[in-house]
């Protein structure tokens, strides 16, 4: 039996280690806005929003992008 589910975008897509401390970033949704975040330092994008699920595929590429070349926020150490 073949398997026809989609995996969703946001598991598709590849983040580079964190800029800041070469940790494990991951991409997070909440409430209409997408962002990249490290899992070890906590730096992360600026939440992108979006509205439509044709935008939200798009918003997920552009947070990626802007991930990989080191456009983060440090926000210190999330508990």
């Amino acid at each position: 039996m073949e398997n026809t589910e989609k995996k969703d975008i946001l598991e598709e897509l590849e983040l580079y280690d964190c800029p800041i401390c070469h940790g494990v970033g991951m991409l997070d949704e909440s409430n209409g806005w997408i962002y990249a975040i490290c899992n070890d330092c906590g730096s992360q994008t600026g939440e992108v929003p979006y509205k439509t699920a044709e935008e939200r595929e798009a918003v997920a590429r552009k947070v990626v992008e802007l991930w990989n070349m080191g456009k983060v926020i440090v926000c210190g150490r999330v508990e």
